[in-house]
């Protein structure tokens, strides 16, 4: 569960107000959006990595000419971290990382 005052509810608030937007302007549909866990690990036998903090979202585009021009669009962008609390800073200096995945036959995707 998200605390209403922590740096993943502030991160989703932002990505919510600053990148959804920009999402949906270029053709594409958020449809899911995944934060870390940060509860103890009770299954030992998966390894985690502590004490780091991700926030995923994946997204899909009406097709493969929008979802290019999006990330084009991501990868010039300048000035997204802008809108930011001051406290998310620390974790956006590096720049997002893209993952293109396509459905595989069996997808309800595809």
């Amino acid at each position: 569960m998200i605390c209403a005052g922590s740096i993943q509810a502030r991160f989703r608030s932002f990505f919510a107000n600053a990148l959804e937007p920009w999402i949906v302007d270029s053709g594409g549909q958020v449809g899911a959006e995944l934060i870390t866990e940060t509860a103890a690990n009770n299954f030992p036998r998966l390894p985690i990595r502590l004490g780091e903090s991700h926030f995923v979202w994946l997204a899909t585009f009406r097709d493969e000419a929008a979802e290019r021009a999006f990330s084009q669009r991501l990868s010039r962008l300048s000035g997204w971290r802008d809108g930011a609390p001051e406290a998310l800073m620390p974790a956006l200096m590096r720049k997002p990382e893209v993952l293109r995945l396509a459905p595989t036959p069996r997808s309800r995707l595809g």
